[in-house]
């Protein structure tokens, strides 16, 4: 295999990714999921690195931010976003030293 001409998923890349992803989970579970915003970054903010208590910006590859799902299924009524943050870099590099497709 030419690996020459092989460049890094942009940005853009990452959330069709996650998307298409997504779109192939069983139907129930997308239900229960509901609509889901994906934030796609190179890296998390201070704000994560600091709440998660992170050594490296490289020692997390996504984070969800969203109602539990036990609440939803009570009926609680919660007005978070479904979000799903996914951080490029670290995830790339996590491929690059393992042996799992991106995909």
């Amino acid at each position: 295999m030419d690996r020459n001409d092989i460049k890094a998923p942009s940005l853009e890349d990452f959330e069709t990714m996650a998307r298409a992803a997504f779109a192939d989970l069983p139907r129930e579970f997308r239900a229960l999921a509901g609509d889901i915003v994906f934030g796609i970054e190179d890296f998390p903010d201070a704000e994560v690195m600091r709440d998660m208590k992170l050594d490296s910006e490289f020692d997390i590859l996504g984070l969800f931010h969203g109602p539990r799902l036990a609440d939803q299924l009570a009926g609680h009524v919660n007005g978070r976003q479904t979000m799903i943050f996914l951080y490029r870099r670290p995830i790339l590099d996590y491929w690059a030293e393992h042996d799992d497709t991106l995909g």
